[in-house]
């Protein structure tokens, strides 16, 4: 263990960007100053502010136990402290802070520490996971403390394990994949020390064992990062992709018609449409670009045209996703609304041959414009033998976008009527049509909605006509 660094000016300000949630962090300092005790802000906020992006968590740790922080934030804890860890939650000047004793972690189950004991804040620092969170800063000297080489790693954008990696990972197994998202968060690079670590960990089943919640919480963010491509390129290298998501490893050496696909096999393919992917995208869409052509490699097939066929695909995906995300523990909102929108990646097979109500029913669906995300990266990252097919790809596409901007803008303007705003429902039919409650109603219902979105009918009386039409 090396003797504490301090930089007694630090790069560290405050900007526009978390300026109240660290104003309100300072004065928590200050109130734990002011009682005697120390107080610093460590961990990834450190790690964040030095690199000048917004810091939404502070945290703070101190030499005061837990029952002396709640004592002076009497009136603002809003958690009991965690006497075990010796953290107490502490909302102030209208923000959420974590106020933890220093600690010092002995032994671990591969997820949790067996003991905690007390400890200075050098101690503290050598605990964490990596150099580039194991950094304190003191706001009211403005010293910055590394003890672990954190801010030489941060300024060569190098992810490096504090102490002996082997150590590192045997303490929480889950930060074999936290190594991955920040390298990728950040645009670092490995310490060659880091990738030999995790490859030799995973080759020992490290991963094996953990919470499936908690390993879809770290691919989670990871896919809905930018660089989410690179995320899953650095899970096949260093061996985890097989492990944890076979079926995407499945995907590697899959070949495609050259037609459509001159970019590689499916695993190729599937990072091209991850890197098209908006870089802000919902949980679901990130999964859904992932896992939308998972079904290719049991549908895979040459014809005897002599092409590559994957008939049924994204039907097959469907099966192949749903078992994946439900292994993962995904929410089931979450697991639907990722179905819907693998099943629904070939939509433009059909485009053409849709009655104008079944396309604004997708229209007005909420998911849409998520499916238009994955159509629009879909066919991003398909490269086409030539410019004749590009040109018919690129036709249906551009028309499917089109119809849904046109429906946007119109919506917003001149929106169709509902079947509550002319005066009908399902009691409206049973009472006026002799009609029992039961199927009859629901797809009198549904028929009247597709009148509706066909401009065929607009107010009661047009609609009492088609019914007695059909009656």
């Amino acid at each position: 263990m090396c003797s504490a660094k301090t930089n007694t000016k630090s790069p560290i300000e405050s900007s526009p960007d978390h300026d109240e949630i660290f104003s309100g962090a300072v004065a928590v300092a200050q109130t734990l100053a002011a009682k005697g005790f120390e107080a610093y802000f460590v961990g990834g906020c450190v790690r964040d502010l030095l690199l000048q992006q917004p810091s939404h968590d502070i945290d703070i740790a101190t030499d005061a136990s837990a029952k002396e922080v709640a004592k002076i934030f009497s009136r603002s804890v809003i958690i009991q402290p965690r006497e075990a860890y010796g953290v107490t939650i502490v909302k102030h000047f209208g923000h959420i802070y974590e106020v933890a004793t220093f600690r010092q972690d002995i032994g671990s189950d591969g997820r949790r520490p067996k003991k905690i004991i007390p400890a200075n804040l050098e101690e503290d620092l050598w605990r964490r996971d990596f150099t580039i969170n194991a950094l304190a800063f003191n706001p009211i000297s403005n010293q910055l403390i590394d003890v672990t080489g954190g801010l030489e790693d941060i300024n060569h954008r190098i992810i490096r394990f504090v102490g002996e990696p082997r150590l590192r990972i045997a303490e929480d197994r889950l930060r074999i994949l936290r190594a991955i998202r920040f390298k990728n968060r950040f645009g670092f690079n490995y310490s060659p020390d880091t990738a030999d670590a995790i490859i030799k960990a995973v080759k020992l089943g490290s991963l094996h064992d953990l919470a499936a919640e908690r390993i879809f919480d770290e691919c989670s963010r990871m896919l809905i990062n930018p660089n989410r491509a690179n995320a899953i390129k650095d899970m096949q290298a260093l061996g985890i992709l097989a492990d944890i998501l076979p079926e995407i490893d499945a995907c590697i050496g899959i070949e495609q018609p050259r037609k459509y696909h001159t970019e590689g096999d499916v695993f190729a393919h599937t990072l091209l449409v991850l890197d098209s992917l908006p870089k802000i995208c919902s949980v679901p869409l990130a999964w859904a670009g992932l896992l939308h052509d998972v079904g290719k490699p049991i549908t895979f097939e040459t014809g005897l045209d002599g092409q590559i066929h994957f008939k049924g695909h994204a039907e097959a995906g469907v099966h192949i996703a749903s078992a994946v995300l439900k292994r993962l523990r995904m929410p089931k909102k979450m697991i639907d609304a990722t179905l819907w929108l693998i099943s629904k990646h070939m939509l433009f097979d059909n485009w053409s041959k849709m009655r104008q109500s079944t396309k604004l029913r997708y229209f007005q669906n909420p998911l849409f414009s998520d499916l238009v995300a994955l159509l629009t990266a879909d066919h991003n990252g398909s490269y086409f033998e030539n410019e004749v097919v590009a040109k018919s790809a690129s036709a249906t596409f551009n028309d499917i976008v089109k119809q849904y901007k046109d429906y946007v803008k119109n919506a917003q303007t001149n929106p169709h009527p509902t079947l509550k705003d002319i005066g009908i429902d399902g009691r409206y039919l049973i009472d006026n049509y002799n009609i029992k409650p039961g199927p009859m109603v629901g797809h009198l219902i549904e028929r009247l909605n597709d009148a509706i979105l066909e401009d065929e009918i607009h107010n009661l009386d047009e609609a009492r006509e088609l019914i007695n039409k059909w009656l």
